[in-house]
């Protein structure tokens, strides 16, 4: 759908652009402003929020940006990529959590729904799930915020 609105646009403007014929209009600054851009508290995770809430806090900060923040048990983390999984948390009772699976990693949110976390960082190195599962094993870990 976009790229069809994007041809029907660059149709329309693009003659007028090359000819120097495009109108201009001034952008008025009372019905908008200047996003002051992002800062490292904007990629702390709450995870009291819903899975699909948290994912999409993990997508808008994924670099370039810094990432999302958490902590595993105390350890700093950061979460880079994630994904929605069709299955439930395999541990309610302990959510939020974070754990190895048939090797993935998950984590497991409040409203009983499971993310598949694709990139993470603790301690600032990069981690595999195979790494994860060298280290902690079948261990759940709890997640927390970042201090």
């Amino acid at each position: 759908k976009v790229t069809w609105a994007a041809e029907l646009v660059l149709y329309r403007s693009l003659p007028l652009l090359i000819t120097g014929q495009a109108p201009g209009q001034p952008l008025n600054l009372k019905e908008g402003s200047y996003f002051g851009g992002r800062r490292p508290e904007d990629g702390v995770i709450d995870w009291r929020e819903n899975a699909e809430t948290i994912h999409n806090l993990i997508r808008s900060v994924a670099p370039p940006y810094p990432g999302a923040f958490s902590r595993l048990d105390s350890l700093p983390m950061r979460i880079l990529r994630s994904h929605l999984d069709r299955e439930p948390a395999r541990h309610p009772d302990r959510a939020p959590c974070f754990y190895w699976e048939r090797g993935r990693c998950y984590a497991d949110c409040s409203d009983g729904r499971r993310l598949h976390i694709g990139k993470f960082e603790v301690e600032g190195q990069s981690m595999t799930p195979e790494a994860f599962h060298t280290r902690y094993g079948e261990q759940i870990k709890d997640l927390g915020q970042p201090r």
